[in-house]
């Protein structure tokens, strides 16, 4: 909230599209054995998606006369993002494990990082 305050919505985001991606890189190169890194990867990945979250709060703004909607709207996105975790599990199990975790947090990194970095540009 803090930084929020002090920097505003378009910083803030650009900050968490950063820390995201540092975050599913972690992840996707880790390995309990050797290269363990779990803990610190998912902090970034938490970190990122709060600030990402506090950031999106103020493109309501956009459009007055629809703040509530647009906050419900984000709302409900923020809390059904986990599904993607469901939809690898899934696929993953019905392709007989042909996906690893390093291709899953990739994919997603390829998918996401240009998407919080884009957006962060066209913020208000």
């Amino acid at each position: 909230g803090f930084a929020l305050d002090k920097s505003g919505g378009r910083p803030l985001a650009a900050t968490a599209a950063v820390v995201l991606a540092a975050g599913m890189a972690l992840l996707a190169f880790a390995h309990s054995a050797t290269f363990d890194v779990y803990v610190p990867g998912y902090f970034l990945l938490a970190a990122g998606g709060d600030m990402f979250y506090l950031a999106s709060l103020t493109l309501a703004q956009a459009w007055p006369s629809r703040q509530g909607t647009v906050i419900s709207a984000y709302s409900c996105a923020f809390d059904s993002s986990t599904v993607v975790f469901l939809l690898f599990e899934l696929v993953n199990r019905f392709t007989l494990n042909a996906f690893s975790v390093r291709m899953f947090w990739l994919t997603l990194g390829a998918f996401a990082t240009p998407l919080t970095a884009g957006l962060a540009l066209v913020w208000p």
